[in-house]
């Protein structure tokens, strides 16, 4: 009868031990998944400060060049500077559908990791 009683408790035991194992491991896991969550959203948050840094400083030499033309080059001058923004806003929406799908990438191997 002892015995019966003292296996009871080392079975309970067990169980609990296990069940503390599971949840540790299962707090582990969330805790990767938010600091990649966290990480990702770092990184986004230096690419777009890197595209508005660059939006800004070529407003800034736009500008500077607008200034500094004479009338007589003014028009080619604008000309050119209108090609450079067109070029420029094209590679902005390129960097920034490659970064969606980047983000998708990512999205699809978090959740998939999850299953």
């Amino acid at each position: 009868r002892r015995n019966e009683e003292e296996e009871a408790v080392r079975w309970e035991a067990d169980q609990l031990e296990q069940e503390k194992r599971a949840a540790e491991a299962a707090m582990r896991a969330k805790l990767r998944r938010l600091e990649q969550e966290r990480a990702l959203a770092e990184q986004r948050k230096m690419e777009e400060e890197a595209v508005r840094s660059e939006i800004e400083q070529l407003e800034r030499e736009r500008v500077a060049a607008a200034a500094a033309a004479t009338a007589a080059n003014k028009t080619d001058l604008v000309q050119q500077l209108e090609r450079e923004r067109a070029l420029a806003k094209q590679r902005q929406k390129e960097e920034k559908a490659a970064r969606l799908e980047l983000e998708r990438l990512e999205q699809e191997r978090l959740t998939g990791s999850k299953q």
